[in-house]
């Protein structure tokens, strides 16, 4: 689903701005990702359960979400920010990305990829994630492989993300404000609350797996 000459650039970004020295760019993507993980958690790790871990993702949907806040195709919600200068007045991802070029975007997809995802540890009910996996399976298994846990398939990850995001994500989907609703609406329009419930904690059951606190059979697997 990559694009290869996406990746061709981003190669040559990582050569140009590799940190043998303060270059502008260096220095903003250095404070740039600081601000992020202020919100994010250390490394894009979250431990706020209403703030998505970005770390992991891959750089090409990391890339195109950023994008999309940038051109205010996503909604843009304020939130304060958990460290760092907690004096500063909540801001919202369309207000952080306004300014940013495509190649400052790029730099910051590709330090995303890199760091390792950590799932969240979350109360799950087994018999609506037993139910959420069948639903998965049907309906979303297709672009969202290995219980949506594989970056690569640049769909996001859904195994082991904070549920309070994911059922935010869902929420805008179904309200159409989200980018490649086409798709994302085909799926949905054939699920009903119920099921967008056992979805999410069959996400939260995978992650719980990924953490070592369950088995996958415990989740229907």
């Amino acid at each position: 689903m990559r694009q290869a000459t996406r990746y061709i650039g981003l190669f040559f970004l990582v050569f140009i701005y590799a940190p043998t020295g303060l270059s502008e760019s260096g220095t903003q993507l250095s404070s740039l990702i600081q601000s992020c993980n202020d919100c994010h958690g250390p490394n894009g790790v979250s431990a706020e359960s209403d703030m998505p871990t970005i770390a992991g993702l891959s750089s090409f949907f990391f890339d195109e979400q950023m994008r999309a806040y940038r051109d205010a195709a996503r909604p843009c919600m304020k939130s304060k920010y958990r460290a760092g200068d907690l004096s500063r007045a909540p801001a919202d991802m369309c207000e952080l990305s306004k300014d940013l070029s495509d190649a400052v975007i790029e730099e910051l997809s590709l330090h995303y990829e890199e760091q390792k995802f950590v799932a969240a540890k979350q109360p799950v009910e087994l018999v609506k994630a037993v139910l959420g996996k069948a639903i998965h399976d049907k309906a979303c298994d297709k672009c969202h492989t290995e219980a949506g846990s594989v970056a690569e398939d640049d769909a996001g990850v859904l195994a082991g993300q904070w549920t309070p995001y994911l059922q935010q994500s869902f929420d805008e989907y179904r309200a159409g404000t989200r980018p490649d609703i086409k798709k994302m609406t085909a799926a949905f329009d054939k699920l009903s609350d119920a099921d967008f419930v056992a979805l999410i904690h069959y996400y939260a059951c995978m992650g719980n797996v990924q953490a070592g606190e369950l088995k996958a059979s415990q989740c229907g697997e």
